[in-house]
C-alpha cells in the first residue's frame, strides 16, 4: 500500500511497508523483526495515515491524529563506535528539529525555526509546547538493529490534560498552512537522517547541535529517577548524552531511559 499523497521513497531504503492505519509504527517495525529469522536488509521504514496506539517513553500514549505523521526507520548501527551507540537517542531529535527548521524556513517563518529547541531527552519544541517526541527500541533477538520511531504534529495539535503541545501549522500564516504537506517533511528528515548517520566521525556534530538547541541549558529543572524527586540546574548534556544537574552543589548525571517528568521549574 502506498501514501494517500503521492510519495516515493527514496532509493537507499531496502523495505517500505505503509498501512492506511496501525496502531504504531514501532509495533510493525518490532514484528517484522521478530518475524525476521535472519537479520533483515535495512534501513526499513514503516509508515501510516493514521496510528491510533502511538507509544512514547516509559509506555506513554502518543496521540495521533489526520494531517499528522508517525513513522519509525530501522536502522543497523552495530558498525557505529560506542560512543555513538551511546548517543544515539540524541540524533532523531537532532535530525526531527533541522526537518521543522528547514521546513517553516519555506514558508519565510525564520524567526519561528530559531525559536524551536529540544527538551532533554527527545522532544522537539515551538516556543516550549511539544511538537515531537521520540521513541528509540531495540530487539535482544537482533541487538544491532534499532527501530526508531518519530510522531510529528504538523497540522494538528492534540489536546492532552498534562502538557502544552503545538504544530507546525500554528508556525506559519494560515493562508500558508493549507501547504502544509507531511509527506514532503518525511523526505526532509530522511535526507538529514542520511546525513547525520552517514557522515564519518558524526558523534562531535549529534553533540553540537543538540547543546545549541538545548531547551533545557541553564534552567531549574525537576525529575523523577526512581521514585526519588529530583531538583537542581541544568548544566547540559555530557558525552554520552545524559543529563548533567547541579544538585546542591553536586553534579549528577541521569539516564534518559531512567527518568520521568522532566520539567523546567521557571
Amino acid at each position: 500500500m502506498t501514501p494517500s499523497e503521492p510519495w516515493s521513497p527514496p532509493s537507499w531504503l531496502t523495505y517500505h511497508e505503509h498501512r492506511h492505519q496501525t496502531a504504531s509504527t514501532n509495533s510493525d517495525a518490532l514484528e517484522w523483526l521478530r518475524c525476521s529469522a535472519v537479520v533483515p536488509s535495512t534501513p526499513a521504514l514503516f509508515t501510516c495515515d493514521l496510528q491510533t496506539a502511538g507509544r512514547g517513553r516509559l509506555d506513554r500514549r502518543w496521540v495521533d491524529q489526520e494531517g499528522n505523521l508517525a513513522f519509525t526507520l530501522v536502522v543497523q548501527d552495530g558498525h557505529w563506535s560506542r560512543a555513538c551507540r551511546d548517543c544515539l537517542a540524541l540524533l532523531p531529535p537532532v535530525v526531527t528539529l533541522e526537518a521543522c527548521q528547514l521546513y517553516v524556513s519555506r514558508f519565510e517563518q525564520r524567526s519561528v525555526a530559531s525559536s524551536m529547541s529540544i527538551k532533554w531527552p527527545n522532544d522537539v519544541c515551538l516556543e516550549q509546547r511539544k511538537v515531537s517526541g521520540v521513541l528509540v527500541e531495540r530487539l535482544a533477538k537482533h541487538p544491532d538493529l534499532v527501530a526508531i520511531g518519530v510522531g510529528i504534529n504538523v497540522s494538528r495539535s492534540p489536546s492532552l490534560e498534562d502538557r502544552e503541545v503545538g504544530c507546525l501549522a500554528e508556525a506559519v500564516s494560515l493562508s500558508k498552512a493549507e501547504q502544509l504537506e507531511r509527506w514532503s517533511f518525511l523526505s526532509d528528515w530522511l535526507a538529514l537522517w542520511w546525513h547525520h548517520a552517514d557522515s564519518p566521525g558524526a558523534l562531535p556534530g549529534w553533540l553540537e547541535a543538540f547543546r545549541r538547541h538545548d531547551l533545557l541549558q541553564g534552567k531549574l529543572v525537576s525529575l523523577r529517577w526512581n521514585g526519588r524527586l529530583v531538583e537542581g540546574r541544568s548544566i547540559g548534556v555530557s558525552d554520552s548524552g545524559d543529563l548533567r544537574l547541579l544538585v546542591d552543589g553536586v553534579v549528577e548525571e541521569f539516564r534518559g531511559g531512567e527518568v520521568e517528568r522532566v520539567r523546567i521549574d521557571e
